[in-house]
């Protein structure tokens, strides 16, 4: 017959002996071969200490586990430098966009070679022209209707600053229609203060006739500086500019020139395509100061500049015709700032027949003519809209006192648009006669004219300024219109 186990009465003998083997082993295992937690319970991040009971040292003794190494603390993050308040300006500042200018675009450059257009057109309306208007007169119109005043194309090559080329025809602008050289010139331009350039070109007379037609702010030139200006004729110039234009020269040497006999169809335009064959030569100074800086290559102050700018120059020519010789001296005077500008010159001219001339029809006496003119204007808007008015007073024969003295007034207005290539124009001339009756040679005009001359922003289209200085002026434009 079994017998269930009596407990009490062996005293649990067998588990007293089983707990210290099994505490030896639980003290003897190594961390790894514990258990991985079960799916679904978080295991204690081995990084965490874990708090010991009150009891284990007296429990563990020297058979303990070492504690575990300390972290080390992670180094602080280096803070960036703090940005100033300009810096944080300028970077949360958009992208400021390069506006498109149409004559810079149309710039043909190769290196160092640039190719700009010479492009001018300019065709007049004339509403009213009194009866006694004619163009032998220096009248702008002789009847009401169209006229087609320039047609001009050609082409400005520069190389870097060390050479120009420029050759353009004119295929409006004379009475019988013929098409015509206007310029064509080679010139080395390497130095501010000596360059030469050789060819058709302006003579360095009055400061009228030396800016550009599709520059002027009326319409056409003063009566007088038609009459008693060379215009352009073949020849070489040397010139050049010291102390930041403080002084400007120019001298040259031309073929002689053949002016008409009546006083305001001025001189003809002679380009010598047989050479020199009848007349002798011209020798022609001109010395100049901009003393406050370089003026604007218009007459007048479109960018509204701040700045007072002023110019003043002198001139003298003597030509050896071959049927008289002209003695031409002049004077001038233009002011620019802040949209105002004032321009004045008087010219005095002496006509000489030659003793032996080689060339016929000329007037057989002696003949001194003199002029005055003085030009104001405003621009309203700035490179936009702008008014001037002008005053001259002519006596082309100081001799004699006819219905060819005469006083003039003319005024009117222009706009221009899209980069400054389009211009209109409309102006009211009032001519009177001095002595004798009064003629009814009135005229009021309307101009629209399209320029490309050259691909530079208006003011700095200067043939005369080399590249550094266009550069510079240009950096002064952009950083004022910034400001």
């Amino acid at each position: 017959m079994l017998r269930a186990p009596d407990w009490d009465r062996h005293d649990m003998a067998a588990p007293r002996l089983l707990l210290p083997l099994a505490f030896t082993l639980a003290l003897t295992t190594p961390l790894a071969a514990q258990p991985e937690p079960v799916d679904g319970e978080e295991a204690e991040d081995a990084s965490e200490e874990v708090a010991p009971d009150e009891d284990t040292d007296d429990d563990v003794g020297d058979d303990a586990l070492p504690p575990a190494p300390p972290v080390a603390p992670e180094p602080a993050a280096t803070k960036p430098p703090t940005e100033t308040k300009d810096e944080a300006e300028a970077k949360s500042a958009p992208e400021e966009e390069v506006p498109f200018d149409l004559r810079r675009a149309a710039v043909l450059a190769l290196g160092p070679v640039r190719v700009a257009p010479i492009l001018l057109l300019q065709a007049h309306a004339a509403p009213y022209a009194g009866d006694d208007a004619f163009f032998q007169s220096g009248d702008i119109a002789e009847r009401g209707g169209f006229r087609l005043r320039h047609a001009r194309f050609g082409l400005d090559t520069r190389y870097a600053s060390d050479a120009v080329l420029r050759v353009s025809t004119e295929l409006a602008g004379s009475n019988d229609g013929r098409v015509r050289i206007n310029d064509a010139f080679v010139g080395w331009t390497t130095y501010s203060f000596f360059q030469v350039l050789a060819g058709a070109q302006f003579v360095p007379i009055s400061r009228f006739a030396n800016l550009r037609s599709g520059r002027l702010a009326l319409i056409d030139r003063p009566f007088s500086t038609r009459a008693m200006s060379p215009g352009r004729q073949v020849g070489v110039v040397g010139r050049g500019w010291l102390w930041d234009r403080a002084l400007g020269y120019q001298v040259g040497v031309f073929n002689g020139m053949q002016r008409a006999n009546a006083f305001y169809e001025g001189y003809t335009q002679n380009y010598a395509p047989f050479g020199n064959r009848f007349d002798g030569l011209a020798y022609v100074a001109r010395i100049t100061s901009e003393p406050l800086g370089p003026l604007a290559g218009t007459a007048a102050d479109e960018t509204k500049d701040p700045d007072v700018r002023l110019g003043v120059g002198a001139n003298y020519m003597f030509s050896d015709g071959g049927a008289r010789d002209i003695h031409t001296a002049g004077g001038d005077a233009h002011l620019q700032v802040y949209g105002f500008h004032l321009l004045a010159e008087a010219l005095w001219a002496r006509i000489v027949p030659e003793s032996d001339p080689t060339q016929t029809g000329a007037l057989p006496f002696e003949l001194t003519s003199f002029s005055f003119v003085g030009e104001a204007g405003y621009m309203i808007l700035e490179e936009m809209l702008g008014a001037t008015a002008r005053f001259e007073w002519v006596d082309p024969n100081t001799a004699v006192e006819d219905e060819g003295d005469n006083w003039m007034f003319t005024g009117g207005a222009h706009f221009q648009f899209i980069d400054q290539i389009l211009k209109l124009q409309a102006e009211y001339t009032h001519r009177e006669e001095r002595f004798g009756p009064s003629l009814a040679n009135d005229t009021v005009t309307i101009s629209f004219q399209g320029m490309l001359d050259p691909a530079l922003p208006r003011g700095l289209d200067r043939p005369d300024l080399s590249e550094e200085e266009l550069d510079r002026l240009s950096r002064e434009r952009e950083r004022e219109a910034a400001e």
